[in-house]
C-alpha cells in the first residue's frame, strides 16, 4: 500500500487534534501537519508532498487564499469538514465530506474508503507510466470515439501504426473494451467526463 500524506486545516485546535488522533489509527496514512491558516498551508506545501487536505468549511468559505490553493494545485485532493448546517454547496471535486457530529467509526470509514481508492488509483497510475506519450495520445483518441482511420489522419501516422499501438495499450493495461479504455482515460486524467458527454 502506498503512503498517503495528509494535512488537516481547521480553525479549531480540538478538531485538528481529534482528526489527527483518528488519522493516526488508519493504515496507509502519514499525518504531516495540523494547520490553522492559509500561510501555514502554503509553507507546508513548499516543504512536503501532500496528497490530501482535510479542510473545515469555515476556513474554506471565508479564506480567499485557501480557495486559491484549491483552484491552482490540481494534484491535491480535498475533503471537507462541515461544522454547521448551512454550509454552502461545494464542488464535486471534494473527495468526501465529514460532519462535526460524525462518530469516530463513521470518520474512519469515510477516510479508509478514500485511502483504498487512492491506493488503487496509484497502482493504475504506475501502469499508466508504462505507456509512451504516443500511446497515451492514441488512448485519448480511442476514448473520444475516433476510428483507427480518424486517429491515423489526426496524428499523421498509418492505420497499421495505430493498430499496433492499440494492441500494445490493450496488452499493457489488460483492458480490451472501448468503454473500459474510456473509464481508464477519465480516471487517469487523459480526458475529462465532459469530453465524453459532448460526443452524445
Amino acid at each position: 500500500m502506498n503512503s498517503l500524506y495528509v494535512t488537516v486545516l481547521t480553525e479549531s485546535f480540538l478538531m485538528n487534534r481529534g482528526l489527527q488522533m483518528i488519522l493516526n489509527k488508519i493504515r496507509g496514512i502519514n499525518m504531516v501537519e495540523c494547520l490553522d491558516s492559509a500561510q501555514d498551508l502554503k509553507n507546508t506545501l513548499d516543504l512536503h508532498t501532500i496528497h490530501l487536505i482535510i479542510v473545515s468549511d469555515g476556513l474554506f468559505e471565508q479564506n480567499a487564499e485557501v480557495q486559491k490553493i484549491f483552484k491552482t494545485h490540481k494534484n491535491l485532493r480535498w475533503a471537507l469538514v462541515s461544522c454547521n448546517e448551512n454550509t454552502m454547496q461545494h464542488p464535486a471535486s471534494f473527495e468526501f465530506s465529514l460532519h462535526y457530529t460524525d462518530t469516530e467509526a463513521q470518520i474512519q470509514s469515510k477516510i479508509s474508503t478514500f485511502v483504498h481508492r487512492f491506493d488503487a488509483k496509484s497502482k493504475s497510475g504506475a501502469t499508466e507510466s508504462e505507456l509512451s506519450e504516443r500511446e497515451k495520445e492514441i488512448l485519448k483518441q480511442v476514448a473520444l470515439g475516433l476510428t483507427n482511420a480518424e486517429i491515423a489522419d489526426k496524428l499523421f501516422i498509418s492505420q497499421h501504426t495505430v493498430i499496433t499501438h492499440r494492441k500494445n495499450i490493450t496488452s499493457k493495461l489488460g483492458i480490451k473494451t472501448i468503454s473500459g479504455l474510456t473509464i481508464y482515460a477519465i480516471l487517469n486524467d487523459l480526458i475529462e467526463m465532459g469530453d465524453v458527454d459532448s460526443l452524445k
